[in-house]
């Protein structure tokens, strides 16, 4: 926990110590590779596939949390693409949505 009020000689300096510049922080690359790992002992797709049948939202709202809510592309013009709200949908409409979605972006390249 940290402390709220910490002494100046305890208290972070600008430029001492951290990250440097421009690095990568290294935690959420451990933490991804761990929930990699985990998902590859549980089973894999099975599991996944299971979860969604179980729990269709909660599996939904994950899947939405993966996607980028707004992807830019230099195709000679700006093309936004704003994901719709996949979490109140059931596991094959929202397959069915980003599948459309998809297709428009293909068609859009030509």
């Amino acid at each position: 926990m940290s402390n709220p009020s910490p002494s100046p000689a305890t208290r972070f300096k600008p430029g001492n110590g951290g990250r440097p510049k421009g690095s990568k922080n290294k935690f959420p690359q451990a933490v991804r590779e761990m929930y990699r790992q985990a998902l590859d002992n549980a089973g894999g797709v099975k599991y996944l596939t299971k979860l969604a049948k179980r729990y269709p939202v909660a599996f939904n709202q994950s899947v939405a949390r993966m996607i980028p809510d707004e992807q830019k592309h230099d195709l000679g013009g700006e093309i936004v693409f704003r994901h719709p709200d996949l979490t109140q949908r059931s596991p094959e409409r929202a397959a069915k949505v980003v599948q459309a979605s998809e297709d428009k972006a293909l068609e859009h390249r030509g």
